[in-house]
């Protein structure tokens, strides 16, 4: 029987973390639903996992890279979610960053997940400048 690519990543996963053995990895995933015998483990955890290509394009050519040139010519924008006291709430904080320079230019924060259209609109008029 052959098990999908998942179980076999989350056995070599649950081996990398020190779970324990062959008989422990198995009972648990047992308990999560996943039936597996002690060897169908330890056969996953000595197969190696073959990686994904890295560039998923079916004609295997990068695009040209984006580089910045000079002050001004590249902007971007970063969102940071940051954890208030006691974690009671989170907010995110949008910076607009020059990437040639690396600098952030502007910056604002935010109670939920800004959109598309919020980001717009206060790019203009940001909260604070930096």
């Amino acid at each position: 029987m052959r098990y999908s690519d998942v179980v076999g990543d989350l056995v070599r996963l649950m081996d990398q973390m020190g779970f324990g053995g062959n008989l422990r990895i198995a009972q648990t995933l047992a308990r999560a639903g996943v039936k597996l015998s002690r060897e169908t483990v330890r056969r996953l955890r000595k197969t190696p996992h073959l990686p994904a290509p890295a560039n998923p394009r079916k004609d295997n050519k990068a695009g040209p890279a984006l580089k910045a040139r000079h002050l001004n010519h590249i902007w971007m924008l970063d969102i940071t979610e940051i954890a208030s006291l006691f974690g009671l709430f989170r907010f995110k904080l949008a910076l607009l960053l020059d990437v040639f320079s690396r600098m952030p230019l502007a910056g604002r924060v935010f109670t939920k997940e800004p959109t598309a259209n919020d980001m717009a609109q206060d790019s203009a008029r940001p909260l604070f400048t930096i």
